[in-house]
Protein backbone atom coordinates (compact mmCIF):
# COMPACT_ATOMS: atom_id res chain seq x y z
CA UNK A 1 0.00 0.00 0.00
CA UNK A 2 1.14 3.70 -0.49
CA UNK A 3 -0.13 6.60 1.33
CA UNK A 4 0.02 10.47 1.12
CA UNK A 5 1.69 12.02 3.73
CA UNK A 6 -1.19 14.00 6.24
CA UNK A 7 -3.97 12.94 4.22
CA UNK A 8 -6.11 9.57 3.95
CA UNK A 9 -5.87 8.98 0.46
CA UNK A 10 -4.89 5.52 -0.18
CA UNK A 11 -3.46 3.43 -3.12
CA UNK A 12 -4.38 -0.73 -2.72
CA UNK A 13 -2.46 -2.51 -5.17
CA UNK A 14 -4.84 -5.40 -4.15
CA UNK A 15 -7.52 -3.04 -5.56
CA UNK A 16 -6.21 -1.40 -8.02
CA UNK A 17 -7.87 1.84 -9.66
CA UNK A 18 -10.75 0.71 -11.74
CA UNK A 19 -11.05 4.71 -12.47
CA UNK A 20 -7.94 4.66 -14.13
CA UNK A 21 -8.07 1.13 -15.42
CA UNK A 22 -5.94 0.23 -13.60
CA UNK A 23 -6.21 -3.97 -12.70
CA UNK A 24 -5.82 -5.56 -9.27
CA UNK A 25 -2.57 -6.32 -8.27
CA UNK A 26 -0.51 -3.37 -9.70
CA UNK A 27 1.81 -1.95 -7.91
CA UNK A 28 2.75 1.79 -7.09
CA UNK A 29 6.16 1.94 -8.85
CA UNK A 30 4.09 0.21 -11.76
CA UNK A 31 1.82 2.70 -12.33
CA UNK A 32 2.17 4.88 -15.43
CA UNK A 33 4.10 8.27 -15.28
CA UNK A 34 1.30 10.04 -15.59
CA UNK A 35 -1.11 8.62 -12.74
CA UNK A 36 -3.01 10.61 -10.66
CA UNK A 37 -4.93 9.99 -7.64
CA UNK A 38 -8.51 9.73 -8.68
CA UNK A 39 -9.32 11.65 -5.19
CA UNK A 40 -6.87 14.01 -4.81
CA UNK A 41 -5.37 14.20 -8.28
CA UNK A 42 -1.83 14.19 -6.90
CA UNK A 43 1.20 12.30 -8.91
CA UNK A 44 2.25 8.74 -7.72
CA UNK A 45 5.57 10.56 -6.26
CA UNK A 46 3.85 12.07 -3.56
CA UNK A 47 3.03 8.90 -2.04
CA UNK A 48 4.86 6.83 0.54
CA UNK A 49 4.48 2.84 0.38
CA UNK A 50 3.51 2.02 3.87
Amino acid sequence: MAGLNARVDIYDPEKGDSKHDIPAGTKIENLPDDWKCPRCKRKKEKFKVL
